[in-house]
């Protein structure tokens, strides 16, 4: 599995919890993962991807033991 698929299904994942992003977002316009560090718990952890029109998307998580956030 690749890193961009590892990234998306981890986002899926938050999609079901807790994660809230704009309406007009796909998941499939990550085009590159730069740099992902997951939310180990009680810390946080991010994400900075490239999307395909160019732009960047920049993500904080945080975990711990009442869920992500």
């Amino acid at each position: 599995m690749t890193i961009i698929e590892e990234f998306k299904e981890h986002w899926q994942m938050l999609q079901g919890c807790c994660l809230q992003h704009p309406k007009d977002f796909q998941l499939d316009s990550i085009v590159e993962v730069i740099h992902w560090v997951p939310a180990p718990q009680d810390d946080y952890g991010g994400a900075i991807c490239r999307l395909s029109d160019g732009t960047f998307l920049a993500m904080e998580e945080w975990q711990d033991y009442t869920g992500h956030g």
